[in-house]
């Protein structure tokens, strides 16, 4: 990302993740409804989240989670008045990208390669 833009990608990218939890969480909230009535019920999901577009479902949830974390953390940080000038700016925003990214492929080998 081109240093003039970066901090405006970033934000917007923590809104788009923003909104992501939010359907994510509606979706987490059907699945344990689902769960809640029975195996048959049940089973649609799961064959759901063993399929590609599933997976890839599940993948991205755990990038906004991360990434959303993370980059809230930063904000809280430049709320105090830490870290706000343009250095730290562009510095903190390659931080979150590393960080989350590497928290996510993390979850990721725990969830599905332990």
């Amino acid at each position: 990302i081109h240093k003039k833009v970066q901090p405006a990608v970033l934000s917007i990218i923590h809104r788009i993740t923003g909104f992501g939890l939010s359907f994510g969480l509606l979706v987490a909230a059907i699945w344990i409804f689902l769960l809640a009535m029975g195996e048959n019920y049940f089973s649609i999901t799961y064959y759901f989240f063993s399929t590609l577009l599933g997976k890839l479902f599940i993948f991205l949830f755990m990038f906004a989670i991360s990434y959303h974390l993370i980059n809230g953390i930063r904000y809280l940080l430049w709320s105090i008045g830490y870290g706000i000038n343009m250095k730290n700016i562009y510095l903190s925003g390659y931080i979150v990208i590393i960080i989350s990214t590497i928290a996510t492929i993390q979850f990721w080998i725990l969830i599905f390669y332990n």
